[in-house]
């Protein structure tokens, strides 16, 4: 391509940005990203509803999750060898972090031992890969980046995330004086997740915040 091609095309893009093409695309983008967004959000609370009902078998997936994630691991390490310590760091993670989390499943005290293990081995193992991969090695596509981080990196945190229940706010039960159960949860109420609780809390604080100004 020779210089005065090339000053051509420069003043073509440069154009381009201020173009009213380049605000539709560009509006158009960010509509797509936030209804991308309002579907992982509504798939979120699918998911919730489901493990709050089936919290047994929302158990037996996340093990079996667990297993499968950390044999694919494995697989990655000894087949193409691709980074010993951030392979070993992910089962770590797998075995360590999130595998203890069932022992009371649904329940999770977010100030208990085993949830601050969890958060830290989580954060590291996304920096380890996150480093791999700016680092250049092997110039994977931007597809494949997401795909592994979604299948190996963010798929069992997401589970967890769904599922497990703040173990804070179970309620003592109305067995003794109504006659409930006597199971040490009120019988009124279903019991909360991680992610409803999150998303309650910040409506609760949006609409606090209102009342305030009102």
């Amino acid at each position: 391509m020779s210089g005065s091609d090339r000053r051509y095309y420069h003043y073509r893009e440069a154009e381009l940005e201020w173009s009213a093409f380049y605000l539709i695309t560009t509006v158009s983008s960010w509509i797509g990203i936030l209804l991308i967004a309002l579907s992982v959000a509504s798939g979120l609370f699918y998911l919730t509803d489901l493990a709050e009902d089936n919290s047994s078998l929302a158990k037996k997936i996340l093990r079996y999750t667990i297993y499968a994630i950390t044999l694919l691991h494995g697989m990655i390490m000894v087949v193409d060898g691709i980074s010993l310590w951030r392979s070993l760091l992910s089962i770590t993670t797998l075995m360590v972090g999130y595998l203890p989390l069932l022992r009371k499943f649904p329940w999770v005290c977010l100030s208990s031992r085993p949830a601050y293990v969890a958060l830290v081995l989580f954060v590291l193992d996304n920096i380890a890969w996150y480093s791999f991969f700016l680092s250049g090695v092997g110039e994977y596509p931007f597809w494949a980046i997401v795909s592994f981080f979604f299948m190996m990196v963010w798929i069992v945190p997401a589970e967890f995330f769904v599922s497990l229940a703040v173990e804070d706010e179970r309620l003592p039960a109305s067995g003794a004086v109504g006659g409930g159960s006597g199971n040490g949860l009120a019988d009124d109420g279903r019991r909360s997740s991680v992610w409803r609780s999150l998303i309650n809390g910040v409506t609760g604080l949006v609409g606090g915040e209102k009342r305030q100004r009102n």
